[in-house]
């Protein structure tokens, strides 16, 4: 089964999403958008797993929250570049399901994503 993930981010080049797209490349499909076309996005398409990048959107709990008012059944990660305990509370508050670390390291991130999928059921280790 081939997994769809919807980054938002409103980096205009970002370089840290080449390297997660080559990381969830053996999952399935990064779809990757900007933080104003999220709410229509998640009405149009199913997504199992939507990552916000914490560094490119300015209130990411907010933005968790919104989505999750949207559609409750979805599965909202968070990656941050340096995760302070505040913001980490507040997305999981939200209702985040994970909050990871914007790793420059394609493997890293890799098996940081594996461990989510696992945790979510949506696949086997």
């Amino acid at each position: 089964m081939k997994i769809s993930f919807l980054l938002i981010s409103d980096h205009d080049e970002p370089a840290w999403a080449v390297v997660l797209k080559e990381a969830l490349d053996r999952f399935g499909h990064l779809n990757i958008i900007r933080e104003g076309e999220a709410e229509a996005e998640i009405l149009r398409a199913r997504h199992d797993l939507i990552i916000i990048d914490a560094a490119a959107i300015n209130q990411p709990a907010r933005l968790v929250s919104l989505l999750l008012t949207l559609r409750p059944e979805l599965r909202i990660a968070v990656a941050a570049a340096a995760p302070e305990w505040q913001e980490t509370r507040n997305v999981f508050r939200a209702g985040a399901v994970d909050y990871f670390r914007r790793s420059p390291n394609k493997e890293e991130l890799h098996f940081t994503i594996r461990d989510i999928l696992v945790c979510l059921s949506l696949i086997t280790p």
